[in-house]
Parts: structure tokens; C-alpha cells; sequence
């Protein structure tokens, strides 16, 4: 026969032990309600198409007197992102050819210091690959003399990317040769080995770091390039489709080609990350280019949008 004090012992755990069952619950509860959404706090670094170089939205008032606004990749993001509440911090600059290294590093301090739950760097790389300033200062030569230079310079950037611990959505390295004598210059396009180093590179990296999600800007370049149909933001793009997603300069992107790419990176952060769901975003072109006119539209005007013609 058990001894009444080792019965006593074993009634007073029966009734504990739900009480901190339901404790532990309600802790876990309250911990998962505490965890930020991946897009409450959304931060934009990144060089020129981030920035929006060469994308103006245009109205025309009552006098048909035409009224411009300019656009960039924060309101292509606000347009494509439906979840209440969300904050589009920062964003691109036109400047980052310049000095990929100063640049780069200052726009990462800015979007660490605003504790970002994810980071947006479409195009933040890709000077650090394409251009022709190494670490300190030093020239890259042109053409396969720059191979392990531009590397080097990868480096830098992945360092700074490396600062981060939100999820982070990254273009990749695309051929931009068709630009060269428009918006580059010989000496800054790399060669096609290490185009293909890059691209290795920040798949490697990419493989140690399971907050990155690459965006396949090149993937999508080629198929421009090649001139055949792609799938791109969840939706299906017919040949010939370079003029209308890629400017006249053959290295920035269109406002529809803005979209695509933001679309597409949005597609790949769906696939990644569970805590996203399908209707946080409109995979829809027409859709977001529509609520982008309408969200800048100045009063008393109406959009009217530029044609391929002009």
C-alpha cells in the first residue's frame, strides 16, 4: 500500500500540472504574437533602378497641361505589398556607380539602424560587380585583368549584407553587355568568366545564409535577350517582351519592368518564407501599375501614361 504522504505528493502534481500546461501555452502564444511580420518594416538599398532613373509617371490637368511625378521602387513596392500597415523605409541611389564601396556601406548602416524585418537589394550588388573602383579607391582593369578584383569587391558587398539577420531579397548578376556605349562603359562590364564567378559567388553565399532569397534578374535578362517567352511574377511574358520592360538605355528597367522584378522577388519570398501568405501581394501588372498612377495622382489631373512611340 502506497504511504499517504507519497499519495499527497501525487495529487498535488494531478492538479498542477494543467494549470502549467496552460501556462506554457499562453507563453507560447504570447511569444508567436510578439515576432514581427517579415513585412511590417520594409528597407530599400540599391543603386539606380532602385532609385527609379528614368521612370516618370505623367498626368494631364483639365488645360491639358501635363504634370509629372516621379517613381521608384518604394512605390512599386506599396502598390504590390496589400498588408495593412507596412512601412517602406529608404531607398535607391543614382550615385552607387560612383563609389560602390561608400555608397553601398552607408546605405546599409541607414537600413541597420531601422531594425528592417526584411531588406529589399534588387540591384545592390550589382556594383559591386560591375564597377570599375575597387576596395580604397583602387582601378579594376577592363575586360579578364579585373577577374579577381571584381571579386575582391563582392566581397565588400557580402560583407555588408552579411550584417543582416532579416530575411533579405537579392538580385543577381545579368548580362548587361547590350549597355555598353549607352549607360556603360567597356571598362566596367565584367567578363563573361566572371559574370559567372559572380553569380557563383553569391550562390555560394547565398547557400550559407537561410534569410537569402536570390531574385534570378539574370534569368529573366536572358530571356529578354534571347527573345523568347518567360515566366516572371507569376505570370506569363510573350517574345519581344525587352522594349516594354527594359528602357531605351538597355540597362534600366521600364516601370512594367520594375513590377515584373518586384513581382518575381515577391514570388520567391512567398516559396521561402511561411510566414507570408498569397494575399499579401498582387501578382497582377496591370493591377499595381494602375495603383501606382492613382496613389501619386495630383488632384484635378488624370494619367496619361507615356506610349512606346515617345
Amino acid at each position: 500500500m502506497m504511504h499517504p504522504r507519497i499519495l499527497g505528493y501525487l495529487a498535488i502534481i494531478i492538479t498542477l500540472v494543467p494549470s502549467m500546461i496552460l501556462m506554457a501555452s499562453t507563453e507560447e502564444t504570447i511569444d508567436s504574437s510578439t515576432v514581427p511580420h517579415p513585412l511590417d518594416k520594409v528597407a530599400v538599398i540599391g543603386a539606380s533602378a532602385s532609385a527609379g532613373w528614368g521612370l516618370v509617371l505623367r498626368y494631364v490637368d483639365d488645360e491639358e497641361l501635363v504634370v509629372t511625378r516621379l517613381v521608384t521602387l518604394n512605390d512599386v513596392l506599396k502598390a504590390c505589398i496589400l498588408r495593412e500597415n507596412k512601412r517602406i523605409l529608404l531607398e535607391g541611389s543614382g550615385l552607387f556607380f560612383w563609389n560602390p564601396e561608400g555608397v553601398g556601406g552607408e546605405q546599409a548602416r541607414d537600413a541597420r539602424e531601422q531594425s528592417p524585418t526584411l531588406l529589399i537589394a534588387l540591384d545592390y550588388l550589382f556594383w559591386f560587380g560591375y564597377g570599375n573602383k575597387g576596395p580604397n579607391g583602387t582601378v579594376i582593369p577592363s575586360g579578364t585583368q579585373g577577374h579577381d578584383a571584381r571579386l575582391e569587391l563582392l566581397e565588400v558587398g557580402l560583407a555588408e549584407l552579411d550584417r543582416f539577420k532579416c530575411p533579405i531579397l537579392v538580385g543577381d548578376f545579368p548580362d548587361m553587355s547590350k549597355a555598353v556605349g549607352y549607360m556603360l562603359g567597356a571598362s566596367q562590364m565584367p567578363a563573361p568568366e566572371t559574370l559567372k564567378a559572380l553569380n557563383r559567388r553569391l550562390s555560394e553565399w547565398a547557400g550559407t545564409h537561410p534569410n537569402v532569397t536570390i531574385v534570378p534578374v539574370a534569368g529573366m535578362i536572358e530571356s529578354m535577350k534571347l527573345n523568347r517567352p518567360f515566366m516572371a511574377g507569376r505570370q506569363q511574358w510573350p517574345r519581344d517582351s525587352h522594349e516594354r520592360f527594359i528602357q531605351r538605355d538597355n540597362l534600366h528597367p521600364t516601370l512594367d519592368g520594375l513590377i515584373v522584378f518586384t513581382q518575381e522577388s515577391m514570388s520567391g519570398f512567398v516559396e521561402a518564407n511561411p510566414m507570408i501568405e498569397e494575399d499579401d501581394f498582387d501578382f497582377d501588372l496591370e493591377s499595381v501599375r494602375n495603383r501606382i498612377y492613382e496613389r501619386n495622382r495630383p488632384e484635378g489631373t488624370s494619367p496619361n501614361p507615356y506610349s512606346d512611340s515617345e
